[in-house]
């Protein structure tokens, strides 16, 4: 059967193309396929404009063979501020169900560990290309890249070989802007791509490394130095110029934000360790203003407390005095000189 004009919409674009289905075993194909402008994405990384001239050959009950080359035009890559906690899903099993029940859950169970629910795999050798335009921006990341990659293999395993690499880029860490010297990414048979950046620069003290590796949907920000030092030392000396005991509350404030935009692990206990205190955590207020707190323990029952933030007047230092084990007296003084007091009550239930 001979399919002489073949055209439709596809992601805004538009599809074109002509060829031949037969109808014996297998039900061969032979079709050329032409994609103009259209758009690509998953609603959360990537998102891609792209023209395509393809060729999809070989038995549709069998494993056909997609060949040819896409033009990536322009292609988005967004790196998340911030990642989901993830919810570990919920095992439910069949107590006495009924027979129709057991049947259709042991079909699921098998199309699942074949990997698809029918037919073969589809086999691919498609160039991608990509001459520039290509974005990957998020968490002070900004980088444009270009390059080819060649996906072979089929739809269950596909493999690839060449990538994309950096033309420019630069990280933006508070008011310091770093220009990367190397970046890679690469599709690794899914469509969240793997992120290869690196940054070098010198503090008074050290040669700094800073990398950026891992899936784009949720990459590891590092940093690393000679003489080696830890993270939030090195990004003290790279933001500040001094080490992290010397910092003031303003600047703790502004280090611990950095660390948490970064996605850098385990920021603050670092931090509580190097300054000595009991406690250290970072908050948001409804304008997106970030304060960090610290605590110290004097006793058993009295604690106390400071709060600086990113913005004016808004430190105060705190007194917290534990009457019993569900009353407790607080005082506070404020930058701006006003103070308050108050008795809470606390239960756990």
């Amino acid at each position: 059967m001979e399919v002489s004009s073949l055209s439709g919409d596809l992601g805004g674009g538009k599809l074109s193309g002509k060829g031949t289905l037969g109808l014996g075993q297998g039900m061969p194909a032979d079709f050329s396929l032409t994609i103009k402008d259209a758009t690509y994405q998953d609603g959360a990384i990537v998102k891609a404009r792209f023209d395509a001239d393809m060729k999809f050959a070989g038995p549709l009950a069998g494993s056909p063979l997609l060949s040819g080359s896409v033009l990536l035009k322009r292609t988005d890559i967004t790196i998340p501020e911030t990642v989901a906690g993830k919810i570990s899903p919920l095992s439910v099993k069949h107590v006495n169900a009924p027979a129709d029940i057991r049947e259709q859950t042991q079909d699921l169970d098998k199309k699942d560990g074949d990997g698809n629910s029918g037919g073969g795999a589809i086999r691919f050798d498609l160039t991608v290309r990509a001459p520039g335009q290509m974005f990957v921006r998020g968490r002070g990341l900004q980088a444009e890249l270009a390059g080819s990659v060649r996906i072979r293999g089929t739809t269950a395993s596909p493999v690839t070989s060449g990538g994309f690499t950096l033309r420019r880029g630069t990280l933006d860490v508070l008011s310091r802007q770093l220009t990367f010297t190397k970046g890679e990414i690469a599709f690794l048979g899914s469509f969240d791509p793997r992120l290869d950046f690196t940054a070098t620069t010198s503090t008074s003290d050290a040669q700094v490394v800073i990398s950026v590796t891992g899936n784009a949907s949720d990459p590891t920000i590092s940093f690393s130095s000679v003489p080696e030092m830890p993270q939030d030392e090195i990004l003290a000396q790279l933001l500040f110029g001094q080490s992290l005991s010397n910092l003031s509350p303003a600047q703790i404030a502004q280090l611990a934000s950095a660390l948490a935009t970064l996605g850098c692990k385990d920021p603050l206990d670092r931090l509580r360790q190097s300054l000595g205190v009991d406690r250290i955590n970072l908050t948001t207020d409804e304008d997106n203003n970030t304060a960090v707190n610290l605590g110290k323990n004097i006793g058993d029952k009295l604690r106390l407390g400071v709060q600086q933030g990113t913005v004016s007047s808004s430190s105060r230092v705190t007194i917290d005095l534990d009457i019993n084990k569900a009353l407790r007296a607080r005082g506070e003084v404020g930058e701006d000189g006003n103070s308050k007091a108050g008795i809470y009550f606390e239960k756990e239930y």
